[in-house]
């Protein structure tokens, strides 16, 4: 755990399975869309903007293939989030909020879908053990790591059997 800082963190992808162009594309994406698919990852000129403002600071990016399913991407972010103990609070076409309340620590980690890019956003606290209160604020910065990892290899593995 680190103690939470006051910064806008937009660090490149980890590389883990992603392009020079940090994206989770493999090679073979890029192929045409399957007639009967659902609408690419990008936000219709209809759709107007959302006003959800995610709890917390921005401390993580992924940048994603505009050309996968959102709703592949969803599921992507809820198995992952659920396959390292979070529970899934909430599930938009826009955000996804996990929530974890572990040893220690408590946080809610907030996924906003993007064109082409995953924004975390994190609130986290040091918890007393025994009573659950509150006692500073506090991100689980390994936490989100493995989550950001653990994501962009579920994207790339979504990408090529898209």
């Amino acid at each position: 755990m680190v103690a939470l800082k006051k910064e806008a963190a937009s660090e490149p992808p980890s590389g883990l399975a992603l392009t020079e162009a940090g994206t989770a594309e493999p090679a073979a994406a890029g192929a045409a869309e399957t007639p009967g698919t659902a609408a690419p990852l990008e936000k219709s000129a209809k759709s107007a903007p959302s006003d959800f403002k995610p709890a917390g600071i921005q401390v993580r990016a992924l940048n994603v293939s505009k050309g996968l399913e959102p709703a592949r991407v969803r599921n992507a972010i809820a198995s992952v989030l659920v396959a390292r103990e979070w529970e899934v609070t909430e599930q938009t076409d826009e955000h996804v909020v996990g929530h974890i309340k572990h040893r220690r620590s408590e946080a809610f980690l907030t996924l906003v879908i993007d064109v082409g890019q995953i924004r975390f956003y994190c609130e986290g606290w040091k918890i007393d053990k025994n009573t659950g209160a509150r006692i500073k604020p506090e991100l689980p910065e390994s936490w989100i790591d493995n989550i950001k990892n653990d994501l962009a290899v579920r994207l790339t593995q979504t990408l090529v059997g898209q």
